[in-house]
C-alpha cells in the first residue's frame, strides 16, 4: 500500500512527465500486440492451410550426392549426372516397399521415356505452344512419352486441367500400345483419333515402337518446359509435346524397343503430420541417406505463403526497432529528469 501511496505522489507531481510515459508505454504496447497478432495470424493460417492441403511426396536423390560427380569433381558433366541419376534411380519395387508405411494414405507410379517420331514433328516455341524448340540433347527426344499406373495418377484429368475432346482415354492397365496426344500437337501434325506415331530412340534410329492415339485432350495449363516428376506425375505442367500411355504399354513398348524408362512412385499423405513423418520412416525400413523426399504440393504452398511469412517477418523486425527505440526514449527522458 505504501508502495502503490508514493507512486501515485509520483505520477502528481509530474504530470507531464508522467502523461509522456504513459504515452510512449501505450503506443509500444499496442503496436506490440498489432506485431504479435499478425504473426499468430500468419502461424495459423499455415498451419490451417496444411491441415486441408492435400499432399503427394516423391522419393528423389539428393542433387548434393549426384553434383559430386562421379570422378569426386566439384562440376560434373551432365552425361555424368544423368548416368548418375539413372544408376540411382529405385525400381518399382523397392518404392512399393515404403508404400506400406503406416505414414502413406496411397500410392501410385508413373513411367517416362524421351523418344523423338517419325514423320511428326514436335511443337516448337516459335509456334506459340510453349514446346521445346528443339533436340538440343542427343541423349534427349523432343518428346517426353509417359506411363500411368492408374487413372488416379492423371492428376491432371482428375482434378479437371486437362480433359479428352475427341476418341477416349485409354484402358487403366492396359498392355495395347495406344496413347492420348495434346490437341495441340494434333493439329500441329494433322493427326487425329486412330492415327499412329512411330516412336524411336534418340541415339539409336532402329530402336522404335508403334503406338494407335484413341483420344486428344486439352488442357487449361501451359508451360514452356516439360514437367519433370511433379506430384500428379508428370501432369503438373502439361506441354504439348507430352504424350500419355498406361504404364504397363509404355513398358511393354520400352523393353521391346530396347530403350530406358525412369520409374517414380508418388506417396499421398492424409495430412502434414504423416508427410512429416514419412522420411524418417523410410530411411529406418533401409532407404539410403543420399535420398530425400521432396513435395511439389509443399513447395508450391510455401511459395504461395511468401507474402503472408515475409509480413510476419517485418513485424517481428518492426516490434524489435519499436522497443529498441522506445527503451531509448525513456531511458533518456528519465535521465534529463
Amino acid at each position: 500500500m505504501y508502495i502503490f501511496k508514493n507512486a501515485m505522489n509520483n505520477i502528481k507531481r509530474s504530470k507531464g512527465r508522467s502523461a509522456l510515459f504513459g504515452m510512449i508505454i501505450f503506443i509500444i504496447a499496442l503496436a506490440a500486440c498489432l506485431a504479435l497478432s499478425i504473426r499468430a495470424a500468419a502461424d495459423t493460417a499455415k498451419q490451417e492451410g496444411l491441415e486441408k492441403l492435400s499432399i503427394t511426396a516423391n522419393i528423389t536423390m539428393d542433387m548434393d550426392e549426384i553434383t559430386k560427380g562421379s570422378s569426386g569433381s566439384s562440376k560434373p558433366s551432365k552425361s555424368d549426372m544423368k548416368s548418375a541419376m539413372q544408376s540411382s534411380s529405385l525400381s518399382l519395387t523397392e518404392l512399393k516397399k515404403y508404400a506400406g508405411l503406416s505414414s502413406v494414405k496411397s500410392f501410385y507410379y508413373t513411367g517416362s521415356l524421351s523418344a523423338d517420331a517419325k514423320s511428326v514433328d514436335a511443337v516448337t516455341s516459335s509456334s506459340g505452344n510453349g514446346g521445346p524448340s528443339g533436340n538440343q540433347d542427343s541423349s534427349s527426344g523432343d518428346f517426353t512419352i509417359t506411363g500411368y499406373s492408374s487413372d488416379a495418377a492423371m492428376t491432371s484429368f482428375t482434378d479437371g486441367t486437362s480433359s479428352i475432346t475427341s476418341g477416349s482415354m485409354f484402358d487403366e492397365g492396359t498392355t495395347e500400345m495406344t496413347c492420348v496426344i495434346s490437341k495441340t500437337l494434333a493439329n500441329y501434325n494433322s493427326l487425329k483419333v486412330g492415327s499412329y506415331i512411330t516412336f524411336k530412340d534418340p541415339d539409336d534410329s532402329s530402336n522404335k515402337f508403334k503406338v494407335k492415339v484413341v483420344g486428344i485432350y486439352k488442357t487449361s495449363t501451359s508451360t514452356s518446359s516439360s514437367s519433370t516428376g511433379t506430384s500428379g506425375g508428370f501432369m503438373g505442367g502439361t506441354n504439348a509435346n507430352n504424350v500419355y500411355m498406361s504404364y504397363a504399354a509404355l513398358k511393354k513398348a520400352a523393353k521391346s524397343a530396347d530403350m530406358t524408362m525412369n520409374t517414380q512412385g508418388t506417396y499421398t499423405f492424409a495430412d502434414y503430420s504423416a508427410y512429416s513423418k514419412f522420411e524418417s520412416q523410410a530411411h529406418k525400413a533401409g532407404l539410403d541417406d543420399k535420398y530425400t523426399v521432396e513435395s511439389q504440393d509443399i513447395q508450391q504452398y510455401e511459395r504461395e505463403l511468401t507474402p503472408l511469412t515475409n509480413l510476419s517477418k517485418y513485424a517481428k523486425y518492426f516490434l524489435i526497432i519499436l522497443l529498441v527505440i522506445g527503451a531509448a526514449i525513456l531511458i533518456v527522458i528519465t535521465m534529463f529528469n
